[in-house]
């Protein structure tokens, strides 16, 4: 008893320390304010550190390979514990490698979708423990196929089933699908580091603090709008969009080019991650359509289980349905959430209050498309009616409308952590001007 209470003690401590520790590090690496510059003895890489950056990813997937492998479900509760542990002591891992801050970003969103999708899958679907058939023995073995399925399901977010063939895959269409993603990677690269920035910068010059501040974020008050506060608010929030596809379709697209040349998958195994934005006519459907399905599974599932477990409502109805969006935007918030505070982002809750604001918006317009159709219906005009939804002119109204919402919108949300860094590079830009002015004038001096 003693030693399992010492057991549980010293998890927590660890858990404490690694959520903790990383504050006065990162306000010193990162450059946050005056007097920050880090010590070699804080930004030197330490060896265990890095062993263990690289051990929690790796026990956490040991840890699902055995739950998942474990087919008495009451047995699986056993490892649920480990598998939650494991990957939140591996939130720090990125930054332990000494890997860029966006990358970081990446790692935790990912840490955390881990968890939903590993507890959705095990606790809440109940995935069955697969069992190897005598054909799969071939070559294999058990040891293998357990490896093998562990490993098609561990980080498979999305549950896209594996595409195996008894056939070879032809060269040509492994080459073709890497030269294809590699020449997406280098037209990314050009986009975001050359060609926006040019654009951005010749169009709106540079974009300063009071650009940002707080009287141009507010929800409601326009009265003193100006057309380069108009510019402004357009350009921040498609580029949200943008830089959200970029950063995520990067990382997919290069974990895809490593997967198929090493032929641990196949070329069909990895979808593309984003539909095409022709889905993205309408609220739901940017969320439902266009938009990445990381979290959709997992949150689904546990948004099923809220309603039908807690609130024991009828699968199907309106209510249920509602209440599944809510969960699925609810963790989307605390996710965003979670990982601007871990990053040390002031304005951390906003996250969540926009996100449950596209939660109100997307049932307000299901309301009111529900209402606009059924008042089509009522004149005997529905034909018509959907004939406009489907048409262009219903998809460039779609269009207005969620980009409009957006333009509204994103401010509130964005405009703090902009307005931050802005703040930063400011005062980094008038540092390195008052260094360039006592050289001046001690040169002068002598």
């Amino acid at each position: 008893m003693i030693s399992g209470l010492a057991l549980v003690k010293g998890i927590a401590d660890r858990l404490t320390r690694e959520l903790g520790k990383n504050q006065a590090w990162v306000h010193a690496a990162e450059g946050y304010g005056p007097g920050c510059a880090p010590s070699i003895d804080i930004c030197q890489p330490i060896v265990i550190d890095n062993i263990a950056a690289l051990l929690y990813p790796t026990l956490s997937a040991i840890f699902f390979g055995i739950t998942l492998h474990t087919p008495d479900q009451r047995r699986r509760y056993y490892f649920l514990l480990p598998l939650v542990i494991f990957p939140i002591l591996s939130l720090n891992s990125a930054r332990d490698l000494g890997l860029p801050i966006g990358i970081r970003t990446l790692w935790t969103h990912g840490v955390l979708l881990y968890i939903l999708h590993v507890t959705s899958l095990l606790f809440i679907e109940q995935w069955p423990s697969s069992r190897p058939s005598h054909r799969s023995l071939k070559g294999l073995g058990v040891w293998w196929f357990k490896i093998s399925t562990t490993l098609d399901l561990w980080t498979n977010f999305r549950m896209i089933e594996s595409h195996t063939s008894s056939q070879k895959i032809k060269s040509e269409s492994r080459i073709t699908f890497i030269l294809l993603k590699i020449v997406k990677l280098l037209i990314y690269y050009y986009l975001h580091t050359a060609l926006i920035p040019t654009l951005t910068q010749y169009l709106l010059g540079t974009i300063s603090s009071k650009d940002l501040a707080i009287s141009h974020r507010s929800l409601f008050a326009f009265t003193t709008l100006t057309t380069r506060d108009f510019s402004i608010r357009t350009y921040f929030s498609i580029h949200w969009i943008w830089e959200s596809y970029i950063y995520l379709d990067s990382f997919h697209s290069l974990l895809s080019i490593i997967s198929v040349a090493t032929a641990i998958d196949e070329p069909s195994s990895w979808p593309p991650l984003f539909s095409s934005p022709h889905n993205a006519t309408s609220f739901r459907s940017f969320w439902g359509k266009f938009w990445h399905k990381l979290i959709s599974r997992s949150g689904s599932n546990y948004g099923r289980f809220i309603a039908r477990s807690i609130f024991k409502l009828r699968s199907g109805s309106q209510i249920h349905d509602a209440v599944i969006a809510f969960v699925v935007f609810t963790l989307s918030g605390l996710i965003h959430s979670f990982v601007a505070w871990h990053h040390h982002v002031k304005s951390w809750d906003r996250d969540f209050r926009w996100f449950l604001l596209n939660f109100g918006i997307g049932v307000l317009e299901k309301r009111v498309v529900g209402w606009m159709r059924g008042m089509a219906k009522r004149f005997e005009i529905l034909r018509e009616f959907q004939s406009i939804e489907q048409s262009w002119m219903g998809s460039l109204l779609g269009y207005l409308w969620v980009l409009g919402f957006f333009w509204w919108s994103v401010p509130f949300w964005q405009y703090p952590r902009l307005e931050e860094q802005a703040l930063q590079r400011e005062w980094w830009s008038g540092y390195v001007e008052r260094l360039r002015v006592i050289k001046e004038s001690r040169a002068v001096a002598v």
